[in-house]
């Protein structure tokens, strides 16, 4: 087995699915869906824009994971509550609606639960000055595949798009994506596919999972890279 399948399959085993459940007015329940990771025994990743949409700002909520490194979740089992789930509770949050994407990031804490496999956080920004633009890995949970979201996709046809994504990333499926690396502005993106669901997901490059830039670095890690929309 190479390294970078190594990195892959150790990046899984700390990959959880995220779910909110909001409880709004006449007893209903709103879910929305993302992806987090363990960086230590205790404490995971996600975006922080998960955990602050408007609905999960005004009314009670409850933050859920499912173990670490499941291939698939079935939704019907989820919400029968037939399979295990870790409640989590929200440390920090660092988005602002108006602040830098590099700040979209939320810290979970979950409870009583320790996690045996957990990844490190690397300060090795990729080489953007090389011979040939550097890959990248991004490990998460793709969600529902929506015709409004496929609408701003730019594509031609949304159905026919639609198919090929639910064959791409097959929702609630531990999914990896691979692409390269651009800058812009000064700023680290990527070229590669994503969709709903997967926000919050880790990033690799070179095997080690991005996390921070250094202090003398002149480049800014586009979303700090901890996770991907």
């Amino acid at each position: 087995m190479d390294s970078d399948t190594t990195a892959l399959i150790n990046a899984a085993k700390c990959t959880a699915l995220l779910c909110i459940d909001v409880s709004l007015p006449g007893g209903r329940i709103q879910r929305h869906f993302g992806t987090a990771f363990f960086i230590d025994e205790k404490h995971l990743i996600t975006a922080g824009h998960n955990t602050s949409i408007k609905e999960i700002k005004d009314h009670p909520k409850k933050i859920q994971i499912t173990y670490p490194g499941l291939t698939y979740v079935n939704y019907t089992q989820l919400t029968k509550r037939k399979i295990s789930t870790i409640d989590c509770t929200l440390v920090a949050s660092f988005y602002s609606k108006q602040g830098p994407p590099e700040k979209d990031i939320a810290l979970l804490h979950a409870g009583s639960y320790n996690s045996a496999d957990y990844v490190q956080l690397s300060s090795d920004l990729p080489n953007v000055s090389g011979n040939g633009p550097a890959q990248v890995d991004v490990i998460g949970y793709p969600g529902e595949h929506k015709s409004e979201w496929m609408q701003t996709q730019n594509v031609a046809d949304v159905d026919q798009s639609l198919g090929a994504v639910a064959i791409l990333l097959p929702k609630r499926t531990l999914t990896v994506t691979h692409g390269s690396v651009k800058t812009v502005d000064k700023i680290i993106g990527y070229d590669l596919s994503t969709c709903p669901g997967m926000s919050g997901s880790c990033v690799l490059y070179n095997g080690k999972v991005i996390g921070k830039s250094t202090s003398n670095s002149k480049l800014k890690i586009y979303r700090s890279a901890y996770w991907t929309t």
